[in-house]
């Protein structure tokens, strides 16, 4: 199972998005807005290039953002693909208009990416967190720089 490359590909260009980049894990797409801002998307090959065993022709998933920031929208079928793929960009063209909902809203300096469990580590639901969640380790201000998370827009959004 997984999305025919060919199909997604096709549908990603013809919403004029560009290839960018292809490596062993995936293919890389972006579409740059008129007010500067950039949709990126990712299609990821279903296998694991470690082990070598990558089948190019499919992506196992389509996901996609402002520049990593805000909402990220993930696509698991080629149907959904072509069915979702212009009411994603419509919506992350509208979110690029009101850069205010991608800020966090506790330090109001620093953006808001989607943070997601990783697989076989602690399960948690998806949600915005601020890029300032970083550990200082050393130094007076030792600790998160921001502990802020937004819950304004929504932090996933699958297509299946």
């Amino acid at each position: 199972m997984g999305i025919p490359k060919d199909d997604a590909s096709a549908d990603l260009i013809a919403a004029v998005f560009q290839l960018l980049n292809s490596s062993g894990f995936g293919d890389s797409y972006e579409k740059v807005l008129p007010n500067g801002w950039k949709i990126t998307a990712f299609g990821s090959f279903v296998g694991n290039a470690f082990l070598g065993n990558v089948n190019r022709a499919l992506y196992e998933k389509l996901s996609m953002s402002l520049e990593g920031k805000g909402t990220t929208h993930v696509f698991f079928s080629g149907a959904a693909v072509a069915r979702d793929l212009g009411e994603a960009v419509a919506l992350l063209s509208a979110l690029s208009t009101t850069p205010d909902l991608l800020k966090c809203p506790k330090c109001d300096v620093c953006f808001v990416h989607t943070k997601s469990p990783m697989h076989g580590g602690k399960q948690f639901r998806p949600f915005l967190s601020c890029d300032g969640m970083t550990i200082e380790r050393t130094g007076r201000g030792k600790g998160p720089l921001c502990t802020g998370a937004s819950n304004r827009i929504p932090a996933l959004v699958t297509h299946r």
